[in-house]
């Protein structure tokens, strides 16, 4: 009885130790969100972790930011997997904010045929636009409290929960078309500091 007993213990810890290893044996790249109190709202954002990724290590991670959905597709983790197995680059971790696709209702700008031009949010989330309380108070304070989300929620528990060790050294950033734009009020503003 105690053999059986001990025998199944220890199928039990090499089955588990097998699965923990298969697990960890590709990389993985995944859609997560978290609610933001500063915008009042779930936003989401795509995550890679490398192959053989261990929260007890230290990595750099890349936030993202796009105009539109270039940074959200799968071919990241391809193209990631690729410059780290090349020896390219060393394990990261990336990290996809999405962009904001909800129309604001922001604008009196018209097109030639008389049709009202509605502008999504990131265009107001991206991009500080002091004439926004004129034309929508609404709208004002998008871009700050955009910004307070990336700083005070986003950075702060992807560190906490993927990358504990992680220092400001170890933050780069990345942005496409109104994302750059909001990556470089980040690097201009002293809110959130990257590499």
């Amino acid at each position: 009885m105690l053999t059986n007993l001990i025998g199944f213990i220890f199928l039990s810890i090499i089955s588990c130790q097998s699965k923990k290893s298969q697990s960890n044996s590709t990389s993985k790249f995944f859609t997560d969100s978290i609610y933001s109190e500063h915008l009042n709202e779930y936003q989401k954002h795509n995550v890679y972790l490398p192959k053989g990724f261990d929260r007890d290590k230290n990595y750099s991670i890349i936030y993202g930011t796009d105009g539109n959905k270039n940074l959200e597709n799968s071919s990241i983790k391809k193209n990631l997997d690729s410059l780290i197995e090349n020896h390219i680059i060393k394990p990261i971790i990336y990290i996809g904010s999405h962009s904001n696709d909800k129309i604001a209702d922001s604008t009196s700008v018209r097109d030639n045929d008389g049709n009202k031009i509605y502008l999504h949010y990131r265009n107001f989330e991206y991009v500080e636009q002091d004439y926004l309380e004129l034309i929508n108070p609404n709208l004002a304070d998008r871009f700050k409290n955009h910004m307070l989300y990336f700083k005070d929620e986003l950075i702060p528990q992807v560190e906490e929960k993927l990358n504990p060790n992680s220092t400001k050294k170890d933050r780069l950033f990345y942005g496409v078309s109104n994302g750059a734009g909001f990556g470089a009020n980040l690097l201009n503003k002293p809110v959130v500091h990257f590499k």
